[in-house]
């Protein structure tokens, strides 16, 4: 399971005009916190693919794991360079839906 930080998530998809994105996301986000790191799942930080990618691949029993930067972009995305393009109020509606899921996965100090 991947989860990436919901300021720098919602920055990627601004354009596409997610609705509701930080409810969306804390409820993933604590959902997938909610599992037992076993055989059929490991919880990952996108910010930590890299990092991590070696044991993922170990843990998936596959040959290759795709890095950040291997990713395909979708259409509208845009990069994380545009975080800083989020405005006050944008800032402020997802760090307060987004709070409880950020504390779980180590983001309360990125919002």
């Amino acid at each position: 399971m991947l989860v990436r930080n919901p300021l720098t998530a919602y920055a990627s998809l601004k354009q596409r005009g997610p609705a509701d994105f930080g409810a969306t996301w804390s409820r993933l986000a604590i959902g997938f916190h909610g599992f037992e790191p076993d055989a059929s799942a490991v919880l990952v930080r996108y910010e930590d693919l890299a990092e991590q990618a070696e044991a993922i691949r170990s843990h998936a029993g596959v040959r290759t794991i795709a890095r950040p930067g291997n990713l395909d972009d979708e259409a509208g995305d845009e990069t994380a360079k545009n975080i800083a393009a989020l405005g006050f109020l944008e800032r402020r509606r997802l760090a307060g839906g987004t709070r409880e899921g950020r504390d779980l996965l180590g983001y309360a100090r990125e919002a």
